[in-house]
Order: C-alpha cells, then sequence, then structure tokens
C-alpha cells in the first residue's frame, strides 16, 4: 500500500463528501483533556485546534486517505452470493440511520452487482454496529503478505519515558479507498431491498488489518520504533519532556492530515504519566494488566467442564507473563483437560482457580526495555517444569522483572535427569529471551551447581555438542542457591538429549593405561617396538591410543581406512549399549556392528556385538516373524542418482493429484503385500522398532522422531555400504561419541567442492553397482525358494483373497481369513494379477500372489 499526493480535490469529489468549512469547530468538550495543568491544556488545546483537519467526531466527517488504491484479488471471479440476515424490526430505524450516515460520508454507494454479503447487527457495549460476514468471499482472497508484529514485539520497544499519548483512528479502514475493480466484490443488501458497495476499506475483509497497518507504518516513517508505535488502528507516543511531546505530536498530525486520514478526538489520550495500550497499562515504572480487561476474569463462573476451563485458561494465557510459576498454578486445572480424567471439581482445582485470578488481580509491574540496564535469568527446573524469569539489574542495584514465561513439562521431559533437566531450563530460556538478549552480554543463575561448573568450562571435550546450540550468546553462568531462586515453570520444544556412556578423553586415556590388554601395546608402541603385532596401533594428538584398519571392500567411501578408538574391557558392555540402545535404535546386528565399527576397536567386537544383539530383551520381544511362502522375486530398476525413484506409503488421498502436477509417474502396488515395496516398507519397520523400544508411552512416539531419523540415517546400509547421511552429505555425521575430526577437513568452499564433487561421483558408482549385486543376489535366492512354488494363474481362474482387515462382527478368532470367489481377469506378471468378485461384479481390484 503506497501513499499518493493529491492535487486536484475534483478527481476525488466522490471520496470528499463533506467540506471541512461547514463542519461544526472543534470545542474542548470534544477531547479528553481533564486532569491536565491549565497552562499546559491550553497550550494543547491550541495545537489541537491548529491540526482540526486530523480529527473526525463522526462517520459523515470521515473522507478517504490519499493513499493507493486497495485491491481485493480472488482465487476465481465467480460471484459470491450468500442470503440475506434477517434484522429485528426494533432495529430496523437505526440500521437505516448507519446505513444513511455511511452513504453521505462516501463510504457506500448503491450497486448492481452480482455479489452479495450478508449484513447484521452486532452489540457492542451500549451500541449497536453494522457488521458484514464476509467469510465466503475471504475463503476465496489471495493472502497480502505483510507481517503484523505481535502484542510482545510492540510493548516490549516502549523505551523508558515519563509521558505518553495514545491516538485512536476514527473508523480506521473506513478511511481507505477501495480500487474501482474492487468495489462490487463487497455488496451488500439489505432488508428493506437495496443494494449497496463499500467505496473504502471495510471491517471483516482478510486484508484489511495488513492494509492499514502497512500505511500506517509509512507515514510514521523514522518517528517508528523511536517515538512512537502502531498496532493496526491504535499507536502510542512517548518521550521523556513535555516539550519533546508537543513537537512529536505535531509532526505526527502534520503526517497524518497530508493524507487525510482522521483521529477520533474523544478517544485519544494525551500528556498521560500513563496510557492504556493493547490491553495494557503503560506507565513510567513499566507495563500493567489493565484492571478493565482483568474484571472479566475475576468474574468468570466456576468451570463445570472442559470447555469452560478451556475458555478461562485461554483468558488468563494472555497475561501469563505476568505472572510468577503460572504452569505450577494451573496444574490442577490442565490435569483436567486431559482425555482419560474424569471432571471432578476439588478443592484443590478451586484453590487453582482462585489463586489465578487474584495473581491477574494484583499483577507485578513489568519493566520497560532498558540498555543501559544489565540483563539476568534465573532458571529453575523440576519433575513438574522448568521455567525461567528475564530480569533487569540497574545502576542503583534495583532488580526489576521484564518477562516471566511457564508451562508445564509433559511425561518424556519429566524423566530427564537433574543435569540434563536444568540445562534444559537454560537452553529453552534462552532461545525464547532470544530477541532480548543477542548483542547483549548477560548473567545466567541456576540453583545447579554441577550446571554452572560444566557450562563455564571452557574445554573442549566437555560436551561440545550441548554448548555448540548456546554459543551465539555472551553470558555467564552463576550459582545462586535454590532458596533465592524463584521462578515459574516453563515448557519449549522438545530436544533429545542423548548422553552416550563415554567418559572425556583424559579418563578415557587413564582407562586404557589400567587395562591389562591395552597397557601392554601402549608399553610397545612407546619403546618405538615394530612387531606386526601392533602395527595397526598408534597414538593419535588427544592421547588416545587407537587402531587403524580397512573398510570392507564393498564400502562406497573413497577413504579405505578408519581410525578406531580402542575400548578398555570395562567399557564395553555399556558402549554397546548405548550404541545399539540409545542411538542405533535396536537396529539388528548388521547396522549395529558397522556403526560400532566406524568408531571403535576392541579384540573380538565382531563376537561380543553379535551375542549382546541375540540377547538383547527388547529385539527379542518386537522383531518375531511370520514365515509365509515367498513369491519370486521382482527386480526392480535401479535409480542412478538420489531422488530419482521415490517410494512412499502415504495416508489419504492428498498425493492423487500432485503427480500430473509435476511431471511425476506413479505407480500402485497390490493391496496388503507390503513387501512389494519393500524399500519404504523395510525402513517403515525399522522405524516402528525403533519407536517401539525407545518410546515410554503412546503419546510421546512424535517426540522421538528425531532421535529414531538419526538412528536410521547414521546407519550403514547393508544394500549400500555405507549411511543415507554419507550419501546426501558426501560426509558421516558428527555425533557426540566422535573423538577425533577428519584431518583433512576442506579449508574454505573451493575446496570443499572440489572434494566433494569427485568424491560422491566415485560413491554414487559404488553403490549403484553394489545395488545392483543385491539385486541379482535377491533374484538367485527367491529363484532357490520358490522352486516348489508354481504360481501361473490363468484369465478365468477361481480363488480367493487374503483379507486381514476384513469387517465383521464377530471376535478375531472367528472371522474369516479368505474372501472370495474372485476370477482372475487380468495378468500382469507371473505374481501381479487383477481379479472380479464373481457376484459383485464392480468389486475388481489388482492383488499379489503372496495373499491370494
Amino acid at each position: 500500500m503506497k501513499i499518493i499526493t493529491v492535487n486536484n480535490y475534483e478527481d476525488f469529489s466522490t471520496d470528499f463528501p463533506v467540506s471541512q468549512d461547514i463542519l461544526p469547530p472543534l470545542t474542548e468538550k470534544d477531547f479528553n483533556l481533564s486532569g491536565l495543568d491549565s497552562k499546559i491544556k491550553n497550550r494543547l488545546f491550541q495545537l489541537l485546534i491548529s491540526h482540526k483537519s486530523a480529527f473526525a467526531r463522526s462517520t459523515v466527517e470521515l473522507s478517504a486517505a490519499a493513499t493507493e488504491h486497495h485491491r481485493i484479488s480472488l482465487q476465481h471471479d465467480y460471484p459470491i452470493k450468500c442470503p440475506i440476515y434477517k434484522i429485528p424490526f426494533n432495529l430496523r430505524n437505526e440500521f437505516r440511520r448507519q446505513i444513511t450516515d455511511l452513504e453521505k460520508a462516501g463510504i457506500i454507494s448503491k450497486s448492481n452487482s452480482q455479489y452479495n454479503t450478508p449484513a447484521l447487527f452486532v452489540k457492542q457495549k451500549e451500541k449497536w454496529r453494522l457488521v458484514l460476514n464476509f467469510l465466503k468471499l475471504n475463503e476465496i482472497t489471495l493472502t497480502q503478505y505483510f507481517v503484523i508484529p505481535t502484542f510482545d514485539d510492540i510493548l516490549h520497544e516502549i523505551s523508558r519515558s515519563n509521558y505518553f499519548l495514545a491516538l485512536d483512528m476514527k473508523s480506521a479502514f473506513n478511511q481507505i479507498p477501495l480500487h474501482f475493480a474492487a468495489r462490487h466484490k463487497t455488496a451488500f443488501s439489505t432488508p428493506d431491498g437495496d443494494k449497496n458497495e463499500f467505496n473504502r476499506l471495510c471491517f471483516g475483509l482478510k486484508n484489511s488489518p495488513k492494509a492499514f497497518q502497512s500505511i500506517a507504518q509509512e507515514v510514521l516513517g523514522d518517528l517508528l520504533h523511536n517515538e512512537a508505535l502502531v498496532y493496526i488502528d491504535d499507536i502510542i507516543l512517548f518521550t521523556k519532556t513535555i516539550d519533546e511531546h508537543f513537537e512529536l505530536l505535531g509532526k505526527v498530525f502534520e503526517r497524518f492530515e497530508r493524507i487525510h486520514l482522521k483521529f477520533n478526538p474523544s478517544k485519544c489520550q494525551f500528556l498521560t504519566k500513563s496510557c492504556k495500550f493493547l490491553g495494557f497499562v503503560v506507565t513510567m515504572e513499566g507495563i500493567l494488566i489493565d484492571k478493565d480487561k482483568s474484571v472479566s476474569i475475576n468474574e468468570f463462573p466456576v468451570p463445570t467442564d472442559q470447555k469452560q476451563i478451556k475458555s478461562f485458561l485461554g483468558c488468563c494465557n494472555f497475561y501469563r507473563r505476568y505472572i510468577k510459576n503460572f504452569a505450577k498454578r494451573a496444574l490442577p486445572l490442565t490435569n483436567l483437560l486431559r482425555k482419560d480424567t474424569p471432571f471432578e471439581w476439588t478443592s484443590e482445582t478451586q484453590e487453582a482457580f482462585d489463586d489465578i485470578k487474584k495473581a491477574i488481580l494484583n499483577p507485578p509491574v513489568l519493566a520497560l526495555p532498558d540498555q543501559n540496564a544489565e540483563l539476568q535469568i534465573t532458571t529453575d527446573a523440576s519433575s513438574r517444569g522448568i521455567g525461567a524469569v528475564l530480569e533487569q539489574k540497574y545502576p542503583n542495584s534495583e532488580v526489576k522483572p521484564l518477562y516471566f514465561f511457564s508451562k508445564k513439562l509433559n511425561p518424556s521431559q519429566s524423566k530427564y535427569n537433574a543435569t540434563v533437566l536444568e540445562f534444559f531450563a537454560i537452553y529453552t530460556a534462552l532461545n525464547f529471551f532470544r530477541p532480548f538478549l543477542l548483542g547483549r552480554k548477560f548473567k545466567v543463575f541456576t540453583d545447579h551447581k554441577p550446571l554452572a561448573g560444566f557450562l563455564s568450562n571452557k574445554n573442549p571435550s566437555s560436551k561440545i555438542c550441548w554448548k555448540l546450540a548456546l554459543e551465539e550468546f555472551n553470558y555467564d553462568i552463576h550459582y545462586i542457591r535454590g532458596s533465592l531462586n524463584s521462578v515459574a515453570d516453563h515448557l519449549s520444544r522438545c530436544i533429545n538429549n542423548i548422553t552416550i556412556a563415554l567418559p572425556d578423553s583424559k579418563d578415557l586415556i587413564n582407562m586404557q593405561h589400567e587395562d591389562s590388554v591395552l597397557s601392554t601395546i601402549i608399553q610397545k608402541i612407546d619403546q618405538n617396538d615394530v612387531s606386526p603385532q601392533i602395527s595397526n596401533y598408534f597414538i593419535n594428538g588427544e592421547g588416545l591410543l587407537c587402531n587403524l584398519s580397512k573398510r570392507p571392500s564393498r564400502s562406497p567411501r573413497s577413504n579405505t581406512t578408519r581410525k578406531q578408538v580402542c575400548i578398555p574391557h570395562c567399557l564395553k558392555a555399556k558402549i554397546l549399549e548405548s550404541v545399539h540402545s540409545e542411538y542405533g535404535g535396536h537396529l539388528k546386528f548388521f547396522k549395529t556392528y558397522h556403526r560400532l565399527s566406524e568408531n571403535f576397536f576392541w579384540q573380538n567386537m565382531y563376537k561380543d556385538t553379535k551375542n549382546f544383539d541375540r540377547s538383547c530383551t527388547i529385539c527379542l520381544s518386537r522383531k518375531n516373524a511370520f514365515k509365509i511362502p515367498p513369491a519370486p522375486h521382482q527386480p526392480v530398476e535401479q535409480s542412478k542418482e538420489p531422488g530419482e525413484t521415490c517410494h512412499m506409503d502415504i495416508f489419504g488421498r492428498s498425493f492423487k493429484t500432485t503427480p500430473k502436477v509435476m511431471g511425476i509417474h506413479k505407480r500402485h502396488i497390490s493391496s496388503y503385500s507390503t513387501h512389494v515395496n519393500g524399500r519404504v516398507e523395510k525402513p517403515n519397520q525399522s522405524l516402528a522398532n525403533i519407536l517401539a523400544s525407545i518410546s515410554q508411552n503412546t503419546n510421546d512416539w512424535d517426540e522421538q522422531l528425531p532421535h529414531t531419523m538419526l538412528a536410521l540415517n547414521s546407519a550403514i546400509h547393508e544394500a549400500t555400504y555405507t549411511s543415507p547421511f554419507f550419501l546426501e552429505h558426501g560426509r558421516d555425521i558428527r555425533l557426540s561419541y566422535t573423538y577425533e575430526k577428519n584431518s583433512d577437513t576442506p579449508q574454505n568452499k573451493r575446496e570443499y567442492v572440489e572434494k566433494l564433487l569427485p568424491s560422491l561421483e566415485h560413491t554414487f558408482n559404488k553403490v549403484l553397482n553394489n545395488l545392483k549385486d543385491q539385486e541379482a543376489s535377491h533374484v538367485d535366492l527367491s529363484t532357490r525358494a520358490t522352486k516348489q512354488h508354481h504360481y501361473d494363474y490363468k484369465i478365468g481362474s477361481l480363488c480367493f483373497i487374503k483379507t486381514p482387515n476384513i469387517k465383521s462382527n464377530l471376535s478375531p478368532k472367528l472371522r474369516p481369513k479368505f474372501e472370495g470367489p474372485y476370477r482372475v481377469i487380468e495378468r500382469f506378471s507371473n505374481v501381479n494379477y487383477r481379479v472380479q468378485h464373481v457376484e459383485q461384479l464392480r468389486k475388481r481390484f489388482n492383488t499379489h500372489v503372496s495373499i491370494g
């Protein structure tokens, strides 16, 4: 939306229906000037009178602003026609009066449009307001791409000031002209049979708020953020002195007069020490809850069902940043929202209900952001929640809260150990308060002393993977006694903090020296022994004993050797448990062993891994297969590059039209024959097994997906002999148990590309050969396994189809396992057929011999 300059008012005669010269003059009663000193009041009134064209007392006094006309872009041009709403007879005279006022102001005019939107009357306080239901029109309106700032973004930009001024636009949207080609789209009918359309922007249109916000921001220009803030049609000005206030007010009036935008004189607040803005009260000391807004919460009746609890908490949530321990206080109420929890209003829930209402009626004053004050964050955590408070410390040592933040933990997060939980509190707090913290040094207070030492430690081997997430912040960690730490509970996004059972490098070096086998090898290396038994061993840059081994011959990686850290006997069980369970997702032996061998080494590791995998109780309880006679293996054409072929398992119909649009060739598989689409079903099976192995309950499986995908994408695949991550990125994924980075890390982007392209070409060629070899092996095995099974159904043959999901009122044990008879009507291959039900002729589908 652009501002334009109007030089010839005759061109806009219909948009300026009332001359300012014939309007009654503004008086002191038209403004809210109570409480001001007489001298200041007179000075202010003279300023207001000198800018009389910036005000409108009624709708008739409005004119069209000198801005670019607003357009309404639709997905199609088919007229939207809705039935007329009935207006009560006792309100029709008021309805007609408002229609007449809108016509006099040039906001609406008669129409013969084919569009029709229903009009209705809505009561607001003591008045009735004409409203149009643009729901159908908004559904086909294209969205204007302009971001309106949030409440918090606006409120926190108000600097410490002594004087405030709140300006309210008069029917803001009705002052913006609509484009001539868009006006007929806003047509509406009245119960009297008249039809009108809007000449100006109106309330209820999809893009009205964004359009006006963009205009207001453009008008304020350089004043925005420094001395003025705007949220749609609400504007607040703030200054330190009275003279600055008058100067700023004059500038704002001049800018809005220039484009003929008008304010409502009775709703503007001038030269106040505090003013209401967006449901809050802005003062010199900080931001308060508007008591008028909190009255409705105080009068809220005792909830009698879950819907009323949601309504109450929804009202309170707007002010939750003012309330310490909101999550903990509201927990008895939020617990009643669980699906399986019966609704019982107890003394505990009543206490929580009353406590929250009392807290909202007596909130603390939240400070305004001050660049000269120090920032500090205090965090705390418990099994019920984690939280933080952002505070400002002034030069006189006074500390004021800036923001409280609180939510409860979910069951999965509540099981974190103490250190992880305390770190989670810091991690989420710093990320939530990020807009306040970036570019400034601040302090973090925690009552978990080990964590303070851990995060302050500059040793790069101390859990660097956790600390890297906070590297963009400039902070110091300080310990604070628990008795001095009272902050709110806080829930943010879930993060999986998996701690593999590995000590730091220094501790591992000591363990290697204490191990009887490894210590002997270390001594021989120190003595420069060159015997063949230790030729593959060496000491790396950190002082760790390592083993140099060759990768399998089928590995597509250009680097055929790998450096493995030698593991002492005391750590074998822990390493196996961590790599197989925590990082490996309880995958089978092949993936577990190759994951181990990429990083670790000990004698008989192959045998130990196999025994561990066979004895894992979780694996034994999950991976039991139902053996059925196999069908002959059908070779699949191998892809020559990543992404050429995509195997998908989709629920619903969302993919139905996508292939045609994107030029994708789509093929369907037979029902109930998942093995036909094995390239996606096999990973899905692994996915389900991992989730079943690590999920604590049925509600947290989605939170474990990042961990699950990490396990799959970093595992060595049996067919490719490398990991999916390596194929995609040309390097191994860096996990917390990786002790040493690759020594040939490129120094710049050019070197990176020069090394990456040949490496990936070599990898892809090797992987393609591996896949072809595996395909040939599968065909050979399938041929030998299916020699005794002869599949050759002729056209017209009768058969029964296995239907595992057949609907029946019988118990599972009594349900029929097959359905039919079906007749073969088409043969696609020796394993795929199309069948038709003998009696229900419309029932026909493709099937696979394994279910026939």
